[in-house]
């Protein structure tokens, strides 16, 4: 026997408004036997494939949608990288760099006593020696100082050829 009900007993079963089951049946989704009459297991069964049939429509949306955002975050992981790539420098390189300024430097240091020794060879007060001495070792150091922000100016590596140890000599 089939069990006749209307719109809004309907709705209780499926758990949804009358307006919800009107516009189902607006859309062929339900179908009246008369105005506002539904046979029972008729509309549950329809409602069913419905439901089902919109669930695999969200399911697709779904995972089109996340794959969508993965190869978003992939993107944006990928150019993170090749930024930091950019910024980070290999470790042989900060070797050639710091053994190339520690050799400048030394260089430079091995240089003071002959070219303050001119100078200091008539001084007799402390405080003038000193003072000719400080200016060369703040040289030495200003030196080193610039060449290391040339370098991260240009954030690369000088060529290490002898043309500046030869000029340091």
């Amino acid at each position: 026997m089939d069990m006749i009900v209307g719109t809004q007993q309907l709705a209780d079963v499926i758990g949804k408004t009358p307006k919800w089951v009107n516009t189902l049946t607006r859309e062929g989704v339900l179908e009246q036997i008369s105005r506002g009459k539904y046979d029972l297991a008729d509309s549950v069964q329809r409602y069913i494939k419905y439901a089902q049939h919109s669930s695999d429509k969200t399911d697709v949306i779904y995972n089109d949608e996340k794959a969508l955002h993965e190869r978003a975050k992939r993107k944006i992981a990928e150019m993170e990288l090749a930024e930091k790539e950019l910024s980070l420098i290999q470790m042989d390189e900060v070797v050639k760099i710091l053994e190339r300024m520690v050799g400048l430097f030394k260089a430079r240091c091995l240089t003071i006593p002959s070219k303050v020794s001119p100078l200091l060879q008539y001084e007799t007060e402390l405080p003038v020696i000193v003072g000719i001495l400080q200016k060369e070792v703040k040289e030495a150091l200003q030196e080193l100082s610039d060449h290391y922000t040339n370098f991260a100016e240009k954030g690369m590596v000088e060529p290490t050829g002898e043309e500046h140890e030869s000029e340091a000599s």
